[in-house]
């Protein structure tokens, strides 16, 4: 049975940033998640994360003064789990190079990756101060795992190359990697000194070409991620769909990747480094990976109840809701609407429910992207539209999914979702994003 890696945060001082004292899967004894299809309703009911925490600091109870995280055990945080299978943190000796090296079983986690095959690498990549650098960037560099599987997602901590010449790319991953002449990879593109973003591409025989984006925001607008700086990064990519993250924003989504759907390796790396990426000391080069795996955000919300139970085996019980909850206490007080899309009417809905058209999601940067997502190619207008009186946000919203034959629902990230009816007339209902 698979052993995830977990992460689970919870931003105590509500400052919309997640330090590492406010990671705390290690205090998690249980938990249960809760989310999904309602196959009864055909709805999508508020995600629910329930968890026991060890508790023998008292370090969860409000009146505790002494505890490290006192005032702030108070429910009303926002929260966020994260799961990573496999999971490598490079954690080892200096110097240790990464082609045939095992996965370890890493902190937390209840047995070895005894599952997955060694990573396949180039010689240049090894690991120092507990993180996995390059001694060499000429040329194509790749680090890949067999995931057995050519739908995926895969992140890691990387930090940005701080070269200055301009233009230059940095390689992040490869996706569907066969060898270093046919596999997809994500790069960031640097244009100028003002101005990077993320693109997709592929390598066909040793020949480079890019794909097509729908969405590609820069990074340089508002210091989404700057250089030198380390951020999370992370990318799905589906059939022909790939969608990039960092720090829990949405930068890129490219259609069309249809290339290698076939081939299951997926990992770091690429042909592009500049001859600043390797520069610096072992152990302090300018480009690095950390915490690479198949992660996933299981679970964006806010904590609704704290409840310490004391006793011989102390613990405290912490309950969690996504947004659809607190839309559900929502009331909307709104003139009926002419014939709009669907998207419009929701748009709307969200508006009134207090919902903002761009929402920080942890990271305590300047968000850049749309809140809801549509999984169609076009927009079916919706007559007759009208709110009833003091009904909520939630129940508005399932209304215009019902009308539209749709579908709405909140992912893992926190993010608002909707299939709209055209979508689903010609591809089947897939949540595989949420």
């Amino acid at each position: 049975m698979a052993s995830p890696y977990i992460e689970f945060h919870i931003d105590f001082d509500e400052d919309k940033i997640l330090e590492s004292d406010e990671e705390v899967s290690g205090d998690i004894a249980s938990l249960i998640l809760t989310r999904g299809k309602d196959v009864m309703s055909n709805r999508a009911p508020a995600a629910t994360l329930n968890l026991n925490m060890r508790d023998n600091s008292h370090k969860y109870t409000p009146i505790n003064s002494s505890s490290p995280l006192h005032p702030f055990q108070l429910p009303g945080p926002d929260c966020r789990l994260r799961m990573a299978y496999p999971y490598d943190s490079f954690t080892d000796t200096n110097s240790t190079a990464l082609n045939g090296r095992a996965l370890p079983k890493a902190d937390f986690q209840t047995r070895n990756e005894s599952e997955w095959n060694a990573w396949v690498a180039d010689s240049s990549y090894v690991i120092e101060s507990n993180h996995l650098e390059m001694t060499n960037a000429t040329g194509t560099q790749t680090a890949v795992l067999d995931f057995e599987t050519p739908n995926a997602r895969i992140g890691a901590d990387i930090k940005l190359d701080t070269h200055s010449s301009f233009p230059f790319q940095q390689s992040l991953f490869v996706f569907r990697w066969e060898d270093n002449n046919n596999y997809c990879m994500i790069y960031v593109n640097f244009i100028s000194s003002t101005e990077w973003g993320i693109r997709v591409g592929k390598i066909d025989g040793g020949s480079f070409t890019h794909f097509t984006s729908d969405v590609s925001y820069d990074l340089a607008d508002g210091t989404v991620w700057d250089q030198g700086d380390v951020a999370r990064v992370e990318a799905s990519f589906i059939d022909e769909e790939v969608f990039v993250w960092i720090n829990d924003y949405a930068v890129a989504e490219y259609s069309g990747a249809n290339f290698q759907l076939d081939k299951t390796k997926h990992g770091i790396g690429g042909p592009y480094f500049s001859t600043t990426a390797v520069s610096g000391t072992a152990g302090s080069r300018v480009v690095q990976w950390d915490n690479f795996g198949g992660w996933v955000t299981m679970f964006s919300g806010r904590t609704d109840t704290v409840e310490p139970r004391p006793g011989d085996d102390p613990s405290a019980n912490i309950s969690a809701w996504d947004d659809f909850e607190r839309l559900n206490r929502h009331p909307v007080f709104s003139t009926a609407e002419p014939t709009k899309t669907a998207k419009a009417l929701i748009d709307i809905v969200l508006e009134a429910g207090g919902v903002p058209a761009d929402r920080p999601l942890l990271n305590g940067g300047t968000p850049v992207t749309d809140l809801l997502t549509i999984a169609d190619t076009g927009q079916t207008l919706l007559t007759g539209f009208a709110k009833a009186m003091g009904a909520t946000a939630l129940e508005d919203l399932y209304q215009i999914a019902d009308d539209d034959v749709g579908f709405v629902w909140i992912d893992g990230r926190g993010t608002y979702r909707y299939e709209a009816s055209n979508h689903r007339d010609t591809a089947p209902h897939d949540t595989h994003h949420a």
